[in-house]
């Protein structure tokens, strides 16, 4: 799931790029700093890649994708609004006031990534100050990989390198960091658990199945 293009590879057993196709992406920037893109599109894109690629005896499903874009989902799971990708600079006076209130080095030495634009924690409160009706209807937060995932299999999860680059987790103690949560307005609820790379799911959904042409109970990681 990338920033200009959603891309699908069939990959041998051998790690053979066996076939390769993508579809564009529409980024939108409605005002000066802001980076959105329509999440429903990423979807779409990904059910006619799937039918578009050679039919393969598929052994499993992997998703990749841009960190960390920041989603938020209702309770039904459903997308409140278009995402806010990694690019975004709404959040600039969130930022400040983060890096001044919690202390720039100490969060960087905790969670190995500085409060900049790319971090969640400045998103959210943004979100908080200026959509709070959509903020309060806020029951996951994911990234675009993840979304996708979930829509395969219907497992929440966050991928690591997505909690590392969130500027949330505590790398060194495996958990997110509760003053910084607190600080950004992060009930720690909201944020499924983090899955390494590569772990096993959940299985492709017969309602995935049936939009993406992909077989019923395909593992998906």
């Amino acid at each position: 799931i990338g920033t200009t293009a959603t891309k699908a590879l069939v990959i041998t057993s051998d790690g053979e790029v066996a076939a390769a196709a993508e579809r564009p992406v529409d980024l939108r920037s409605p005002f000066p700093g802001w980076a959105e893109e329509d999440i429903a599109q990423w979807w779409e894109n990904v059910c006619s890649l799937t039918r578009t690629l050679p039919a393969v005896d598929v052994a499993a499903v992997a998703v990749s994708g841009m960190a960390p874009c920041v989603i938020v989902l209702d309770a039904d799971g459903s997308p409140l609004r278009p995402s806010i990708q990694q690019n975004d600079a709404r959040a600039a006076a969130e930022v400040e006031e983060l890096a001044e209130g919690l202390g720039a080095a100490g969060v960087l030495e905790r969670t190995g990534s500085a409060i900049t634009q790319q971090s969640v924690g400045p998103t959210a409160l943004w979100l908080a100050r200026h959509e709070p009706d959509i903020w309060r209807a806020t029951r996951t937060i994911m990234g675009s990989y993840d979304y996708v995932s979930f829509l395969l299999c219907g497992s929440r999860s966050l991928e690591r390198n997505w909690a590392l680059e969130s500027g949330l987790y505590d790398f060194r103690q495996g958990a997110w960091t509760e003053d910084v949560c607190a600080a950004a307005g992060i009930d720690p609820s909201l944020l499924p658990p983090v899955r390494q790379a590569g772990d096993f799911l959940g299985e492709v959904t017969p309602e995935a199945a049936k939009v993406t042409g992909l077989l019923t109970g395909t593992p998906v990681i």
